[in-house]
């Protein structure tokens, strides 16, 4: 077997760990948020499966008329990378935002117990 093709068979296999991995992180976030784990799970499951047909609804027909559909595929995990390293940023952003807007209406925190 020639390297291009065993590389490009370990980068399909380190794609996959790495959605895995992402998906239990963002079950764990959610967890956070509704409070319950299975239904966390099941929901970045739905958001996963939603994403790939959506993917292939929106993207499938452009998909096929490009010439290197493998640089294509790395592109989208490129920006899918640099979207989840940007995650916990956005997330913590999102709560201090969320926090702030909440604690100047009733003086509770959007997510967590009340102020002291």
């Amino acid at each position: 077997m020639k390297f291009s093709k065993i590389l490009a068979i370990l980068l399909f296999m380190l794609s996959g760990i790495c959605g895995l991995i992402y998906e239990v992180a963002w079950s764990k976030y959610l967890a956070l948020f509704i409070g319950s784990s299975g239904y966390s799970h099941m929901i970045v499951l739905a958001t996963f499966m939603g994403g790939l047909a959506l993917g292939a609804f929106f993207l499938g027909k452009y998909a096929d008329k490009i010439p290197n559909q493998l640089q294509l595929y790395g592109w989208l995990e490129v920006g899918i990378g640099v979207y989840c390293l940007a995650y916990p940023f956005i997330h913590r952003a999102f709560l201090r935002t969320a926090n702030l807007k909440c604690s100047k209406t009733k003086g509770r925190k959007f997510f967590g117990t009340r102020k002291a």
